[in-house]
């Protein structure tokens, strides 16, 4: 099978239309907020990756501008993380970055701090770094870091295809492990630190990483819709 290789501007357009990156030539003829190109990018890996987890936040603003304020102050808090951390794992498990969150959001919101903590989990911040580093890992950004340096995004997906693979999940009574169960377990955006990190150490010790990631959430999601794979990747 033949591998596509896009031209630049065919590649330009697909990382503007998927992550909102403009070119390097338009962002430098252009008045952005941001200081240079390389914040500019992951900060727009940040914003993508707030849509994969904002759906599971329960206490947001009533209004579109103030979520918007709040995605933009984490992602330049994720982005600022990245830049000034050269092991990605520093980021992995910043309990630092969760506290700033909590803290913004106390702020921003006028809840209680215990609310917010009760409300923002770790697996939702895990998931809003974790997929800021994948985008940026497919548009060639993360090749600083090793691909076993890389947690993999967790979502129900990839917790099925990942219970192929012998790796247990918390159940909701707390009690028991087991496969992925969409009813059953515990939702990757209510993991605490200590079941997310289980899942991970799991995981790492079966080698799995980004690159298998890449493939197996393809695959599930088109089982998702009903066709069938001989193998499992």
């Amino acid at each position: 099978m033949k591998t596509f290789e896009a031209n630049q501007q065919s590649w330009e357009f697909l990382v503007y239309a998927t992550l909102g990156i403009v070119p390097e030539e338009m962002f430098n003829a252009g008045n952005y907020e941001e200081e240079n190109y390389n914040y500019y990018r992951i900060f727009k890996c940040a914003k993508r990756a707030y849509l994969d987890l904002n759906r599971t936040l329960i206490m947001k603003n009533k209004d579109d501008k103030g979520n918007a304020a709040f995605s933009n102050e984490v992602c330049k808090l994720i982005t600022n993380k990245i830049i000034h951390n050269k092991n990605a794992y520093d980021l992995w498990g910043e309990e630092a970055l969760n506290e700033l969150i909590i803290d913004y959001l106390k702020e921003k919101t006028n809840r209680e701090k215990c609310e917010w903590e009760k409300c923002f989990h770790y697996g939702q911040l895990q998931k809003w770094i974790n997929m800021t580093f994948k985008y940026m890992n497919v548009i060639g950004l993360a090749e600083e870091y090793k691909n076993e340096e890389l947690a993999i995004p967790l979502d129900s997906y990839i917790m099925k295809a990942l219970s192929k693979k012998d790796v247990v999940f918390p159940k909701v009574n707390g009690k028991s492990t087991g496969p992925y169960n969409d009813s059953s377990s515990v939702k990757w955006s209510q993991l605490n630190k200590k079941e997310y990190t289980d899942i991970c150490d799991q995981y790492k010790r079966k080698e799995l990483g980004l690159e298998w990631e890449h493939s197996a959430w393809i695959q599930q999601a088109e089982k998702e819709k009903g066709i069938s794979f001989k193998d499992a990747p």
